[in-house]
């Protein structure tokens, strides 16, 4: 998949238009401004897991903490360069995947943030486990990702979202589908809320939070109306975060 997003980076940031002035947490998803997962970030280091076009790498810099955006995808990383010198903003940005990790600067992050990435990721274990030993004693974890209700709609081999369910919930596994306006495919994986929770346990990982923000209105109304065949789809949770840090013996 690593040379499929090399082929839609251009085609995906233009869909997406993501800004910089603050973190967002999935397409679907209120940004930090609503949700106010992070406080204060100045003189904080950041990891940027999955960092993709580097927008929440911006926007944390320009906030005062120094960051590194991390992603297997070149072309991701020249739009997160290029984007960070037309703003005159400094930020690190490295290729490379989560067995990469020990490759990056000595630092015991203060926070790591990994938007949307996990649920391409096929072996979650592996890399939660890398994630966690970058994390300083102290540090969080903030993972986002499509809610597993999202994607039991989503349509097989398809850019699509169905109106109702096309596969079971607990139907853990791998599900392919069309990134339409290239005709390229990408591969995710959907596995249940349970499954989750036990793979941040086994990472050395504990959970201080599992969040189900609402879609913001506005972003119900423009892509399922509350008269259109899709409607339904406004009442179940479209993202899911999870915010974590390390155990320890104390905790």
């Amino acid at each position: 998949m690593h040379d499929v997003w090399n082929r839609i980076s251009a085609v995906y940031q233009e869909r997406q238009q993501i800004d910089v002035d603050s973190v967002r947490y999935g397409p679907f998803a209120p940004s930090e401004e609503v949700l106010g997962l992070l406080g204060s970030v100045t003189g904080k280091r950041v990891l940027d897991f999955g960092c993709g076009g580097g927008q929440a790498v911006i926007a944390l810099a320009q906030q005062g903490a120094s960051v590194t955006g991390v992603d297997y995808s070149a072309s991701q990383l020249a739009f997160a360069r290029s984007l960070s010198e037309e703003l005159n903003v400094e930020a690190t940005f490295i290729e490379g995947t989560a067995s990469d990790l020990e490759q990056l600067p000595a630092v015991a992050w203060d926070l790591i943030l990994s938007i949307y990435v996990m649920q391409y990721v096929e072996e979650p274990d592996r890399c939660l486990r890398a994630l966690c030993r970058a994390l300083d004693p102290s540090g969080r974890l903030i993972v986002s990702f499509d809610h597993p209700l999202r994607t039991c709609f989503l349509e097989p081999d398809e850019d699509e979202i169905s109106p109702f369910p096309v596969r079971s919930y607990f139907d853990s596994g791998s599900q392919q589908w069309s990134f339409a306006d290239t005709g390229d495919y990408l591969r995710s994986y959907h596995r249940t809320i349970q499954e989750w929770v036990d793979l941040f346990g086994w990472a050395g990982l504990r959970l201080r939070q599992i969040l189900e923000p609402p879609t913001p209105r506005e972003l119900l109304d423009r892509h399922w109306p509350e008269d259109g065949a899709h409607s339904p789809l406004r009442h179940i949770p479209q993202t899911i975060i999870f915010v974590a840090s390390p155990l320890t013996p104390s905790t």
